[in-house]
């Protein structure tokens, strides 16, 4: 606690007020490594011959998450942010969560993105009709869009 103490006030009891637990410039780079730099490495390793067999479902399962989580955290981020804005009156984890999601989902010690290509494979057949019908209601809503401004 002596660290603490030198922070002034109370030490002991003013812990909590020391911000965030990752600072943004240690977690940028951390996150372009983890989050970008080793799936692309990891990536290219899968379009090699000798690779493994389900390597590059799962890497390109990776990606097609990683677009669609970019997409949704661009116009949702406010619902994902709600719980850790309540954590935070504690402790700031948002960007610790973050990077220990990245870390299930790439490294290969627990590979948790094999796991969700995996899964997404066995309940495709559920999800193929409803996508498929999303696309024809989708079709024919610009088909009668474009043919009424003809």
């Amino acid at each position: 606690f002596g660290s603490l103490a030198a922070l002034g006030g109370n030490g002991v009891r003013d812990w909590w007020r020391l911000g965030p637990m990752l600072p943004y410039a240690i977690f940028l780079p951390l996150w372009v490594a983890l989050a970008i730099v080793f799936p692309v490495v990891q990536s290219l390793h899968a379009l090699q011959p000798k690779s493994e067999a389900g390597a590059l479902k799962t890497w390109l399962c990776y990606w097609m998450c990683f677009v669609a989580g970019s997409w949704l955290f661009y116009y949702l981020e406010w619902i994902v942010t709600l719980p850790f804005y309540v954590l935070s009156f504690f402790i700031d984890l948002y960007y610790e969560a973050q990077l220990t999601l990245v870390i299930l989902l790439v490294f290969p010690r627990f590979m948790l993105i094999e796991k969700v290509r995996i899964l997404a494979e066995s309940n495709m057949h559920m999800v193929e009709p409803m996508i498929k019908d999303a696309f024809g209601h989708l079709k024919q809503l610009v088909r009668d869009t474009l043919g009424t401004q003809a």
